[in-house]
Protein backbone atom coordinates (compact mmCIF):
# COMPACT_ATOMS: atom_id res chain seq x y z
CA UNK A 1 0.00 0.00 0.00
CA UNK A 2 1.18 3.70 -0.95
CA UNK A 3 -0.10 6.60 0.81
CA UNK A 4 0.89 10.17 0.04
CA UNK A 5 0.83 13.59 1.51
CA UNK A 6 2.97 15.61 3.79
CA UNK A 7 4.70 15.62 7.38
CA UNK A 8 5.58 18.47 9.46
CA UNK A 9 8.74 18.83 10.95
CA UNK A 10 9.96 20.63 14.25
CA UNK A 11 11.20 23.50 12.07
CA UNK A 12 7.13 23.67 10.89
CA UNK A 13 8.75 22.87 7.58
CA UNK A 14 6.05 20.34 5.54
CA UNK A 15 7.54 18.09 3.12
CA UNK A 16 5.58 15.44 0.75
CA UNK A 17 5.94 12.21 2.06
CA UNK A 18 5.25 8.72 0.02
CA UNK A 19 4.17 5.84 3.00
CA UNK A 20 5.11 2.85 1.56
CA UNK A 21 5.13 -0.59 3.15
CA UNK A 22 5.15 1.13 6.21
CA UNK A 23 8.61 2.96 5.38
CA UNK A 24 8.63 6.79 5.03
CA UNK A 25 10.22 8.39 2.48
CA UNK A 26 10.51 12.67 1.90
CA UNK A 27 10.15 13.11 -1.23
CA UNK A 28 11.23 16.73 -1.00
CA UNK A 29 10.21 20.53 -1.97
CA UNK A 30 10.37 22.41 -5.27
CA UNK A 31 12.59 24.95 -2.70
CA UNK A 32 9.94 26.24 -0.55
CA UNK A 33 9.37 25.14 3.09
CA UNK A 34 6.07 23.32 1.72
CA UNK A 35 5.12 20.66 -0.24
CA UNK A 36 1.81 18.62 -0.57
CA UNK A 37 0.74 15.41 -2.54
CA UNK A 38 -2.45 15.16 -3.58
CA UNK A 39 -2.69 11.85 -5.63
CA UNK A 40 -0.54 9.24 -6.64
CA UNK A 41 -1.16 6.61 -9.51
CA UNK A 42 -0.44 3.01 -9.84
CA UNK A 43 3.08 3.85 -11.95
CA UNK A 44 4.43 5.48 -8.78
CA UNK A 45 3.41 9.24 -10.39
CA UNK A 46 3.08 11.60 -7.94
CA UNK A 47 1.32 15.14 -8.32
CA UNK A 48 0.79 18.16 -5.73
CA UNK A 49 1.94 21.42 -5.21
CA UNK A 50 5.26 23.15 -3.57
CA UNK A 51 6.63 26.09 -2.37
CA UNK A 52 9.41 27.61 -4.75
CA UNK A 53 12.67 29.31 -2.99
CA UNK A 54 10.64 32.30 -3.84
CA UNK A 55 7.60 31.13 -1.69
CA UNK A 56 5.32 30.87 -4.74
CA UNK A 57 3.03 27.73 -5.17
CA UNK A 58 3.40 25.53 -8.42
CA UNK A 59 2.33 22.34 -9.21
CA UNK A 60 4.86 19.60 -9.49
CA UNK A 61 5.11 15.57 -10.83
CA UNK A 62 6.91 13.69 -8.71
CA UNK A 63 8.30 10.09 -11.10
CA UNK A 64 11.65 8.11 -11.03
CA UNK A 65 13.12 9.89 -8.03
CA UNK A 66 12.59 13.14 -9.22
CA UNK A 67 10.34 16.16 -8.42
CA UNK A 68 9.61 18.02 -11.39
CA UNK A 69 8.31 21.73 -11.40
CA UNK A 70 5.25 21.74 -13.52
CA UNK A 71 4.88 25.67 -12.36
CA UNK A 72 1.73 27.58 -11.57
CA UNK A 73 -1.22 26.15 -13.33
CA UNK A 74 -3.28 29.42 -13.04
CA UNK A 75 -5.38 31.36 -12.64
CA UNK A 76 -5.92 31.34 -9.12
CA UNK A 77 -5.51 29.01 -6.12
CA UNK A 78 -4.76 26.29 -9.16
CA UNK A 79 -4.20 22.61 -7.37
CA UNK A 80 -3.75 19.14 -8.80
CA UNK A 81 -5.70 16.94 -7.06
CA UNK A 82 -5.34 13.35 -8.77
CA UNK A 83 -3.44 11.09 -11.05
CA UNK A 84 -5.14 8.08 -13.16
CA UNK A 85 -2.77 5.95 -14.75
CA UNK A 86 -3.43 7.50 -17.74
CA UNK A 87 -1.48 10.03 -16.54
CA UNK A 88 -4.43 12.20 -16.52
CA UNK A 89 -5.09 15.07 -13.50
CA UNK A 90 -8.05 16.68 -11.86
CA UNK A 91 -7.05 19.96 -11.88
CA UNK A 92 -8.97 22.82 -9.34
CA UNK A 93 -8.75 26.41 -9.46
CA UNK A 94 -10.34 29.65 -9.34
CA UNK A 95 -11.04 32.40 -11.71
CA UNK A 96 -9.60 36.14 -10.12
CA UNK A 97 -12.32 37.25 -7.82
CA UNK A 98 -14.22 34.30 -7.59
CA UNK A 99 -14.89 31.98 -4.59
CA UNK A 100 -16.55 28.99 -6.84
CA UNK A 101 -13.83 26.15 -7.27
CA UNK A 102 -13.84 24.64 -10.91
CA UNK A 103 -12.59 21.14 -11.78
CA UNK A 104 -11.54 20.05 -14.88
CA UNK A 105 -9.83 16.69 -16.02
CA UNK A 106 -6.28 17.74 -17.98
CA UNK A 107 -3.93 15.46 -19.52
CA UNK A 108 -0.57 15.92 -18.06
CA UNK A 109 1.61 15.42 -20.91
CA UNK A 110 -0.42 18.30 -22.75
CA UNK A 111 0.12 20.58 -19.72
CA UNK A 112 4.33 19.90 -19.90
CA UNK A 113 4.23 20.63 -23.28
CA UNK A 114 2.19 23.40 -23.04
CA UNK A 115 0.36 23.26 -26.12
CA UNK A 116 -1.88 26.81 -26.11
CA UNK A 117 0.59 29.34 -27.81
CA UNK A 118 -2.23 31.84 -26.89
CA UNK A 119 -0.95 31.50 -23.53
CA UNK A 120 1.55 33.51 -23.68
CA UNK A 121 2.20 34.14 -19.68
CA UNK A 122 2.21 30.44 -19.01
CA UNK A 123 -0.31 30.35 -16.18
CA UNK A 124 -2.92 27.95 -18.26
CA UNK A 125 -5.59 29.61 -19.13
CA UNK A 126 -6.43 32.33 -21.72
CA UNK A 127 -7.05 35.60 -20.79
CA UNK A 128 -6.89 39.84 -20.40
CA UNK A 129 -3.33 39.07 -18.43
CA UNK A 130 -1.86 37.51 -22.25
CA UNK A 131 -3.73 40.40 -24.23
CA UNK A 132 -1.80 42.36 -22.12
CA UNK A 133 1.58 41.21 -22.44
CA UNK A 134 1.21 40.59 -26.26
CA UNK A 135 0.11 44.31 -25.83
CA UNK A 136 3.19 45.44 -24.55
CA UNK A 137 5.28 44.38 -27.18
CA UNK A 138 2.04 45.75 -30.05
CA UNK A 139 3.67 47.37 -33.32
CA UNK A 140 7.18 45.76 -33.07
CA UNK A 141 9.63 43.44 -35.59
CA UNK A 142 11.36 40.91 -35.49
CA UNK A 143 14.98 43.04 -35.05
CA UNK A 144 13.14 45.63 -32.97
CA UNK A 145 14.05 45.58 -29.07
CA UNK A 146 11.09 45.24 -27.66
CA UNK A 147 10.11 42.14 -29.84
CA UNK A 148 9.23 38.66 -28.15
CA UNK A 149 8.42 35.41 -30.16
CA UNK A 150 5.89 34.45 -27.80
CA UNK A 151 3.83 37.57 -28.74
CA UNK A 152 4.01 36.70 -32.81
CA UNK A 153 1.26 33.77 -32.90
CA UNK A 154 1.27 34.20 -36.62
CA UNK A 155 5.06 34.36 -36.89
CA UNK A 156 4.91 36.96 -39.39
CA UNK A 157 7.31 38.87 -37.35
CA UNK A 158 5.42 41.66 -36.52
CA UNK A 159 3.35 41.68 -33.19
CA UNK A 160 0.00 43.32 -34.44
CA UNK A 161 -3.71 43.28 -34.25
CA UNK A 162 -4.09 39.58 -35.61
CA UNK A 163 -1.94 38.67 -32.89
CA UNK A 164 -3.94 40.07 -30.31
CA UNK A 165 -6.96 38.65 -31.97
CA UNK A 166 -5.69 35.55 -31.48
CA UNK A 167 -6.01 35.59 -28.25
CA UNK A 168 -9.23 36.87 -27.75
CA UNK A 169 -10.51 34.34 -29.54
CA UNK A 170 -9.08 31.40 -27.36
CA UNK A 171 -10.62 33.29 -24.03
CA UNK A 172 -11.39 31.54 -21.00
CA UNK A 173 -9.83 28.46 -22.44
CA UNK A 174 -7.61 26.49 -19.71
CA UNK A 175 -5.49 23.86 -20.21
Amino acid sequence: MEIVGFAEDLFLEKPTVLCQNGIMTDLGTLGGKYSDATGINDKGQIVGCATTSDGNSHAFLWQNGVMNDIGNLGPDASRIKAINNNGQIVRCFRFPNEEVNHACLCDLSKILENPAPEDINGDMVVNVKDVILAATHFNTISSGNNYDIKCDLNDDGYINMIDIMMIVEKFNHTY
